[in-house]
């Protein structure tokens, strides 16, 4: 279970640092139009194009470990309760001899 926390982490900062990406992206993209006499297409995509790159990267990271978190965590509950039905069994055993 310790290990399940850095999973979340993982999984929660992805799309953040995803979108700082898009974010920085942007700002690279209007800096060159503002920079530019004219709209130059090629020097705009570039920027665009890191945005959308660190955008994929990041859901592409936090998908699969939202889920195998949520897996790992069902997981953890089931042996739990299995143990605490034995536990309680155990109990129930010895108060009866």
């Amino acid at each position: 279970e310790k290990r399940l926390n850095a999973m979340v982490l993982i999984a929660s900062l992805s799309p953040l640092l995803g979108m700082t990406g898009t974010v920085t992206g942007m700002i690279r993209s209007f800096g060159v139009m503002a920079a530019s006499a004219g709209l130059d297409p090629g020097a705009v995509a570039g920027g665009i194009s890191e945005a959308l790159i660190t955008t994929a990267a990041g859901l592409l990271i936090a998908a699969p470990g939202v889920v195998a978190y949520n897996i790992f965590v069902r997981k953890v509950e089931e042996y739990t309760m299995a143990i605490e039905g034995s536990i309680s069994d155990l109990v129930e055993a010895i108060a009866e001899s």
